[in-house]
């Protein structure tokens, strides 16, 4: 053994080596059905997620000692009726969620270890009437959800002011409260405050004045202000606002004054507006306008000057008055989407709209029975079409033919009962059609003769009682849909698709089944017994 001493050094430079070179040893990322800090094992962890949501709880889980760093914990959708003290001493989280328990009984030190930690609480739900004084005590929270919550005794400021300076999201829709809650003037960072489907008839010209240089969204939809709030002229950088379904009718020019640069989306749906104010033409970010369901029979020219006109990009007028298309909109130069359904316009003259930008136009539900010509010669951009539910009894060939960019067209649920050859002229580019609800019952053999690139035919519910032999010319067709219509399977309905098939190559899927046995499909027939016609 002694002569082997001169080789120790050299084994143990070797081990230690070894033991240099290996890779240091990595806590695996946590699992499933790795360590989760709950006493009982109702819970899952995942990530460094905890996940103790619709278990049944009656109560908040004992979470023992750890040294890991959960970032989230979610008690949503259990029977918890009591925050006990400390009851998430054991488990410090960025992110509580508590939504829908029914709790009553909320200690002031319910949240005591997460004062410095809690970020973000999620309260829908969860039967309050009164705010818990514990929420005083979270000195970074960001986010607060009360959503859904009959708070009868609202927003106390000692329980307000310690969490306004770090606020950023607060949601209190539906919350049932009738005045504003003067506690919010404790909030200095407010960004997001959703306040929708309350009772609000009004608000105080000063209710935003703490927050106005931070407040970006603002939703006060589904209250009942009985006027234009005099409040909106102070935030400096909103850029959504909802105040749809309110009473206060027509806006007054000079407001937006703070934020006109900056507002991009504007909803003012249902506030019984019978003009489109003129205080729009300066909101020189607005990209998206919703004014529907307001009785609007008509737009001054002028409306759209200014600013907007080479802002926005979506506008919708849906379900107003409308008995013409609004010359004014020929002033939105970039506006790239148009919905003007359910209005009453019944004809399209000439020119009517001239946006070169515009690629969706709605005009579904209209009583439209007469389209000119150039009605939509002025769109050039145009890849969207809608026109369902009209008066039309044919389709207007001549006007769809100026729109050669169109991809798709949806003439479903009109009253055509044939489509003629060269129904649908230059409209090469075209890649879907729709004609379902129409009581078709005729298509001639050149009707879709320059549809070469439609990769889907939507036929369903007409009255054909074959596949039309105009499909023949479609050469890029690859899904006809003729569900509810009453094909009778034979050959001679369908035996000129063995020929089709020889010369075409690739057919399309037909959808739908014989009338005759409708556990057949049409598909089915082309494939088994049609070889044989």
């Amino acid at each position: 053994m002694m002569d082997n001493l001169h080789l120790w050094p050299v084994t143990l430079t070797l081990a230690l080596t070894t033991l240099t070179l290996m890779p240091p040893r990595v806590t695996p990322f946590l699992l499933e059905e790795d360590f989760c800090p709950t006493e009982g094992g109702h819970c899952r962890c995942v990530a460094f997620n905890v996940h103790c949501e619709g278990l049944g709880l009656t109560s908040v889980p004992v979470f023992v000692a750890h040294d890991m760093r959960f970032t989230y914990l979610t008690l949503a959708n259990n029977n918890i009726t009591t925050l006990p003290p400390s009851a998430f001493l054991h488990l410090p989280t960025a992110t509580l969620d508590l939504s829908h328990n029914p709790l009553t009984n909320i200690s002031a030190d319910a949240f005591r270890g997460l004062e410095n930690v809690l970020q973000t609480l999620e309260m829908e739900d969860c039967s309050l009437t009164a705010l818990p004084a514990a929420l005083g005590t979270l000195a970074k929270l960001r986010s607060l959800d009360l959503r859904h919550n009959p708070l009868l005794t609202f927003l106390p400021t000692d329980v307000m002011s310690p969490v306004g300076v770090t606020l950023e999201t607060l949601d209190i829709s539906n919350t049932g409260i009738r005045q504003w809650p003067l506690a919010l003037k404790t909030s200095i960072r407010l960004k997001k405050l959703l306040c929708s489907g309350n009772r609000l008839t009004s608000i105080p010209d000063d209710a935003f004045r703490t927050f106005a240089a931070s407040l970006d969204y603002l939703d006060l939809s589904y209250n009942a202000l009985r006027t234009f709030p005099d409040a909106l002229n102070e935030p400096r950088r909103l850029t959504h606002l909802d105040l749809s379904f309110n009473l206060f009718g027509d806006v007054p020019e000079g407001n937006f004054r703070h934020c006109r640069v900056t507002l991009k989306t504007l909803y003012l749906v249902h506030v019984m507006m019978r003009t489109i104010p003129f205080g729009l033409q300066e909101l020189s970010a607005l990209q998206n306008l919703y004014l529907s369901y307001n009785p609007i029979s008509s737009a001054d020219p002028n409306v759209f000057n200014g600013s907007v006109a080479n802002s926005l990009q979506v506008l919708h007028l849906d379900k107003t008055l409308l008995t013409s298309v609004p010359t004014a909109l020929n002033r939105l130069t970039q506006l790239q989407e148009l919905n003007i359904t359910w209005n009453r316009i019944h004809y399209m003259d000439n020119y009517a709209i001239n946006l070169p930008n515009l690629r969706d136009l709605y005009l579904d539900k209209n009583p439209l029975a007469n389209i000119k010509f150039a009605a939509l010669s002025g769109l050039p951009s145009l890849r969207r079409l809608y026109m369902r539910n009209t008066s039309l009894t044919f389709v207007p060939n001549s006007a769809l033919g100026s729109v050669a960019n169109l991809t798709l067209l949806d003439l479903s649920f009109n009253h055509f009962q044939a489509l003629y050859d060269l129904g649908f002229p230059g409209m090469s580019r075209l890649q879907e059609l729709r004609l379902s609800g129409n009581p078709l019952v005729s298509v001639t053999d050149h009707a879709l003769d320059d549809l070469t690139s439609v990769s889907v035919l939507d036929l369903t519910d007409c009255l054909l009682t074959d596949i039309p032999r105009a499909v023949q010319q479609m050469h890029a067709l690859r899904s006809v849909r003729m569900q509810g219509n009453d094909v009778n399977c034979t050959c001679d309905t369908l035996g000129w698709v063995k020929t089709w098939r020889e010369n075409e190559g690739l057919l399309p899927r037909v959808e739908g089944a014989c009338a005759q046995d409708d556990t057949l499909t049409i598909q089915s027939f082309i494939d088994n017994e049609g070889r044989a016609c």
